[in-house]
């Protein structure tokens, strides 16, 4: 039964008409570049993260710490992309953005 589940999602048609893959060499530098983000988990809720910037310069090496509750998480879920960005914030790596 798993094999044919994979098939079907190997089949799958990408979800955004019109998207575009990013070059080959991308990333390059691994330059992040965070502008006015806005995360919230379901519509009812508070905003996780408010109005985040961040720009990391390629190469960096960064570590995340914080309280509990301070917005660890909620960073990573926006950089994966597991929940859609409000308003007309930007996530960007090396210049791709990631929406």
């Amino acid at each position: 039964m798993s094999v044919e589940r994979c098939n079907e999602y190997a089949k799958l048609t990408n979800e955004r008409e019109g998207s575009l893959d990013p070059p080959q060499s991308w990333p390059s530098n691994g330059a992040l570049r965070i502008e006015g983000v806005n995360l919230r988990y379901r519509p009812h809720l508070p905003l996780a993260l408010r109005q985040l910037t961040v720009d990391i310069p390629g190469r960096s090496k960064v570590a995340l710490v914080g309280r509990t509750g301070s917005g660890k998480t909620s960073l990573q879920s926006a950089l994966t992309c597991l929940y859609p960005l409000e308003g007309d914030g930007t996530i960007t790596i090396d210049g791709v953005d990631l929406s």
